[in-house]
């Protein structure tokens, strides 16, 4: 498994038990527990950011940049995870067959 799918995987099932609870609270606990886990912050955010709905579309909110660099979660959702990041979650678990 390369760098990005194991930084994916850790996301998805980060967020899996907080799949109801859409805030930046639980970006910033899963940031802290990808940091003990050995991840790069910038890095893992930055994953995250890719894996929004305006990029892969595996999570249903979008990353917004303001301009100090920061960014802000824009959702109508009430979860984290699209359909298609649950399939790719199964797929990187060895669940069901990649495409």
């Amino acid at each position: 498994m390369n760098s990005t799918d194991k930084k994916r995987q850790f996301i998805l099932e980060f967020l899996l038990p907080y799949n109801h609870d859409v805030s930046l609270d639980v970006v910033e606990d899963m940031i802290k527990a990808g940091q003990i886990m050995g991840y790069d912050s910038k890095e893992l955010f930055k994953e995250l950011v890719s894996m929004d709905n305006q990029h892969d579309q595996l999570l249903k909110i979008t990353y917004l940049p303001t301009q100090d660099d920061h960014y802000i979660v824009n959702s109508d959702n009430s979860t984290w995870i699209s359909s298609k990041g649950e399939r790719l979650l199964c797929v990187l678990r060895g669940q069901l067959p990649g495409n």
